[in-house]
């Protein structure tokens, strides 16, 4: 089958005159390679860029030689043109039975027979390659693999993006370098603005970078969406109780030149505020005392946005061309720098939904209670390794397992993603103690070349009452007691995941009496840069003990509303209740 539709009429499209990148292995897009591998289990998976002459591969895993080493191959043997012309994802299961690929050079010399590819964007929305997952065999691709294919394709096309971003920025810096007071003003914005991760931090930046440059006394950047019907100012917390006034509830058809500037996309300027009123007569009442003269530039801010930036002054002004022509060129440099703060916020908001996709449902254990909880870190540009898990062995026993990948990125969720399905598997293929699961975790992991570090807590719960646990350099379980009472359990510490293949790992067995709840956690809950493990264990410890009388679901909720504020690292919570006696 085939996402295009092949009877319908297309727009012609030309390939691109050249690709962004050059043929040779990129670490970013050879991750996203492996990714697409990972995940639907394929034996060739490309990132592919088309131009009017070839296909470069910036990102490949097991693509044949001499292919794998030239990273090119001519048109003819390219499936990813057709994404590009038709702008659609492509879905074959059969090349040797699919029209319009079946005369195509890539099925005898490449091995492509099952293929799927989903459109790659630039930075002005064209589509200048795919994402692409291939089988050497007939394959009937599933929902389930072109959805996740597509999530990864447009974290694929943000990096793009913001490589295009950067490219275009530093071009442009080094135009204006060898200009004036006005020139070094604008490398300082590029500068901070390309430090800045998200909107809010961008709106703040501006303020001050106006200030400095324009000597503006406010700056104001304010978005829009085909959705909204409000203009929304970024950083108005850092505008006066005047300016917050003036600008809140501006609706994206006001009288007021914002608005204006923001739906016809024309410059507007005024040297006093009369000049102001009589172009705005709605604005009456509304200026602060410090806006007179002022200058609003539309923001180039790609398809389904818009945006505006607003200067004024305290006193009247004429705005000369080289204040303007400085002015315009601020405004470029800050719609790149929004640009990249709004594909690094989908960026992590894509990576946060496939982390979140990969913890499985709790199931419901006879004579045990389960509640989990993932919070994600509140630092920007961090996406996690931790995951919890918890199944049901054929044998009638509950394994529980938490865990802690290192890194803090798209590569960290996706080692994530590897080692909980791989323990997942193991923990359910045999009745053995927790520390042997570990051991073959651990040679499963290093013969599939799953390179990465990691902190696990394996734990059974047996069927009389006991738990049995190894621990690889996690921090420790907590029981809390029927009577109230609070438990660390502390064991000699073991090597992590990834390490030492040769390394013993131990079991430990303690009991799990009814109504006593054992609380398995990553360390966000307990250690940050500011505080240290020991201080936040004991914090924990004194938070269970607090709240040891609420039902599960409220324990898990209190603990994080006590302990997770402002952390800068993920969060996993997984808890245990056995049922009272009786």
């Amino acid at each position: 089958m085939t996402a295009v539709d092949r009877t319908a009429p297309h727009a012609v499209v030309r390939l691109p005159r050249r690709t962004p990148l050059p043929p040779i292995p990129d670490e970013a897009f050879e991750r996203f390679a492996r990714l697409v591998r990972h995940q639907l289990g394929v034996p060739v998976s490309l990132v592919s860029l088309v131009d009017e002459d070839r296909q470069v591969f910036p990102g490949a895993v097991g693509l044949p030689e001499p292919w794998a080493t030239t990273r090119t191959t001519p048109l003819t043997h390219s499936f990813c043109q057709h994404v590009v012309t038709s702008r659609e994802p492509l879905v074959i299961a059969d090349a040797r039975l699919d029209p319009l690929v079946v005369h195509n050079l890539a099925i005898p010399d490449l091995g492509v027979i099952g293929y799927a590819g989903i459109p790659l964007t630039d930075v002005d929305g064209d589509v200048i390659g795919s994402l692409c997952a291939i089988d050497h065999q007939p394959h009937a691709w599933t929902a389930l693999e072109i959805a996740v294919l597509t999530d990864l394709a447009a974290a694929c096309s943000s990096e793009l993006q913001l490589r295009q971003l950067q490219a275009r920025t530093e071009q442009t810096a080094t135009v204006l370098a060898e200009r004036g007071r006005q020139a070094r003003m604008l490398l300082r914005t590029s500068s901070l603005l390309n430090q800045a991760t998200t909107t809010t931090e961008i709106g703040a930046a501006v303020g001050r970078l106006a200030g400095q440059g324009f000597g503006a006394d406010t700056a104001v950047v304010c978005l829009a969406t085909e959705h909204t019907r409000e203009l929304r100012p970024l950083a108005v917390e850092e505008l006066t109780a005047a300016s917050r006034a003036a600008w809140r509830g501006v609706s994206v058809d006001a009288d007021h030149p914002a608005a204006r500037t923001l739906a016809d996309r024309v410059e507007r300027q005024h040297r006093d505020a009369g000049e102001l009123l009589a172009a705005f007569p709605g604005l009456a009442g509304r200026l602060p005392a410090t806006w007179q003269a002022d200058l609003h530039l539309p923001l180039d801010l790609g398809p389904g946005v818009t945006g505006v930036l607003s200067l004024s002054w305290p006193v009247t002004r004429e705005l000369d061309t080289d204040v303007r022509t400085t002015a315009r060129a601020f405004a470029g440099f800050v719609s790149q720098g929004l640009q990249r703060a709004m594909l690094l916020e989908d960026r992590r908001s894509t990576a946060e939904t496939l982390q979140l996709a990969m913890l499985t449902d709790l199931p419901a254990p006879t004579h045990l209670q389960l509640a989990a909880r993932y919070v994600p870190s509140s630092a920007e540009q961090q996406v996690g390794g931790d995951w919890y898990d918890a199944l049901i062995t054929p044998d009638g026993t509950t394994v529980l397992a938490i865990g802690d990948v290192t890194g803090h990125d798209m590569s960290a969720a996706a080692a994530m993603g590897q080692l909980r399905t791989l323990l997942r598997g193991l923990a359910h293929d045999r009745e053995e103690p927790p520390a042997s699961t570990l051991t073959r975790l651990d040679t499963t992991a290093a013969g599939l070349g799953v390179g990465t570090l990691a902190t696990v807590v394996v734990a059974r719960v047996e069927a009389d009452g006991r738990l049995r646990w190894s621990n690889a350099g996690h921090p420790p379980p907590v029981l809390l007691h029927a009577d109230g009472r609070v438990e660390l359990l502390e064991t000699r510490p073991e090597m992590l995941l990834g390490l030492d293949l040769a390394v013993p790992r131990t079991d430990h067995v303690v009991d799990l009496p009814p109504d006593s709840t054992l609380l398995l956690y990553t360390d966000g809950l307990v250690e940050s840069r500011t505080q240290d493990l020991d201080v936040g264990t004991a914090s924990l410890l004194a938070a269970v003990h607090t709240r040891r009388h609420q039902p599960l679901d409220e324990l898990l909720d209190g603990l994080l509303r006590d302990l997770a504020h402002g952390r800068d690292d993920d969060i996993a919570l997984l808890a245990v209740r056995a049922a009272p006696a009786g």
